[in-house]
């Protein structure tokens, strides 16, 4: 068996220690190393970022932090405490989730784009979720997308649609998708599709499109005309209303989020009560 001489082993020893050298120069020595060598994000500027990012763990927060009210002052603080640490093995996982821009769900999404305001701001009443519903369930894919099929309209043409079983099920979509994983095309879904109308009754409605009423003083001459050329129809007499500016005076108040307002009176109403332009 050949010895290997005392310079052979010293070389080895050498070798060795090189390599040691070499892998300990590429550990990430701060805890901001490690969260850049795991591809995170870690310089964070924006307050609505910090926001979400908070919004979204408040009880990893809590914990880490070790304070029940945060705010995102808190966040930062520890944040930039923990990142130049060389001994940072407990607190880790906490700053993967805290420190970094890594954001989860739509809901953070929204937040980090627009702010939480932009939250607030979504649909919440029961009354402006159908109002919301009967003006864009005629949006292709709305109704799918929801979750809801209304039964089908009657030989006479009755609306069967149930606004309450449909606004259980748009709201559940609507609150479900804000804590369903990013996805961008969901975020501008719900955006979209989640943000009450403008308006919630006939009247209001009829201002926002910059239109008239028929029963401004002004244009008295053009209601009674109005009313001379429907007052022979059978569906006016069916109704038996009194006058016209009545009948325009009761019915502008409707809110689309009662039944059958926004598929009979609304037309009716458009047609007898609104100025021609």
């Amino acid at each position: 068996m050949k010895i290997l001489s005392t310079a052979a082993l010293l070389g080895l020893g050498a070798i060795g220690f090189g390599g040691w050298y070499k892998f300990n120069s590429l550990k990430p020595k701060t805890l901001r190393e490690y969260l850049e060598w795991q591809g995170l994000k870690v310089d964070i500027e924006e307050d609505n970022t910090w926001t979400a990012i908070l919004e979204e763990n408040k009880g990893i927060a809590n914990r880490a932090i070790n304070k029940e009210s945060l705010d995102i002052s808190d966040v930062k603080k520890w944040c930039s405490e923990q990142l130049v640490k060389e001994d940072y093995g407990s607190v880790k996982e906490y700053a993967s989730v805290l420190c970094v821009d890594n954001l989860k769900k739509v809901r953070s999404k929204i937040i980090q784009k627009y702010g939480k305001d932009r939250i607030d701001k979504l649909l919440k009443q029961d009354e402006d979720y159908k109002v919301a519903y009967v003006f864009r369930k005629h949006i292709v894919g709305f109704l799918s997308l929801i979750g809801h099929q209304p039964p089908t309209t009657s030989e006479d043409g009755e609306d069967n649609d149930n606004l309450e079983d449909a606004k259980i099920k748009f709201k559940e979509w609507c609150e479900g998708s804000l804590e369903k994983e990013v996805d961008e095309s969901l975020v501008s879904n719900v955006l979209s599709l989640c943000t009450p109308k403008k308006f919630k009754t006939i009247k209001e409605l009829v201002s926002q499109n910059g239109e008239e009423l028929l029963t401004d003083p002004q244009y008295s001459s053009e209601l009674n005309a109005k009313y001379e050329a429907i007052k022979n129809y059978d569906s006016w007499k069916a109704e038996k209303k009194g006058t016209l500016e009545e009948w325009c005076k009761e019915y502008e108040a409707q809110p689309f989020s009662d039944k059958d307002v926004f598929t009979k009176i609304y037309p009716k109403f458009r047609f007898r009560c609104v100025k021609t332009k």
